[in-house]
């Protein structure tokens, strides 16, 4: 090569890209689901099943009490609820030479990564339980009719206040 030569094309050779070191930010989305649910440690050698147990409310009360007479009692209702432990995760490989001759710090990087994937997979476990349930509520078609299913939703299905009120008391009760 001819050190001697100057480059016409504005002395290319001089002009280099800054490199920053400071790292762009990802974008984070955030996590709902998980905010709901309960979680209980299951004791060493406890097995992997969990078992929990719901009292069904009662109905009101709207009769009117006679003085003197016992009213009919109610009795009680409970739900068995079980969960199955299961493992989820990841891992990013990276060499020595990397680690050592990086200029970013690949550790705390894949270390943040992880972490986010982490939640994003929890968040996600838990979404897809909460959809497999039984308890779900359709929003009615324009005209007031109820829709019982998936299949019965249509253009005129909205989601509005009303119906998140309605929900609202349906989960409170």
């Amino acid at each position: 090569m001819n050190t001697n030569t100057t480059l016409s094309a504005g002395l290319s050779a001089e002009n280099k890209t800054f490199y920053d070191k400071t790292l762009l930010v990802e974008a984070q989305p955030l996590l709902v689901h998980d905010q709901f649910a309960q979680k209980r440690p299951i004791p060493k050698n406890g097995g992997k099943k969990i078992e929990f147990r719901k009292f069904a409310s009662l109905p009101k009360a709207l009769s009117v009490l006679t003085e003197g007479v016992t009213p009919d009692g109610k009795k009680l209702s409970v739900t068995k609820i079980e969960a199955e432990v299961a493992q989820y995760g990841d891992y990013i490989v990276q060499s020595d030479v990397l680690e050592l001759t990086s200029i970013d710090n690949t550790i705390v990087e894949a270390t943040k990564i992880l972490g986010r994937q982490a939640g994003l997979t929890l968040d996600t476990i838990t979404r897809n339980v909460l959809q497999s349930g039984t308890n779900v509520y359709y929003a009615p078609k324009a005209d007031g009719t109820a829709v019982t299913s998936r299949e019965g939703l249509d253009n005129t299905c909205k989601l509005t206040v009303d119906v998140v009120n309605r929900v609202v008391a349906l989960l409170k009760k």
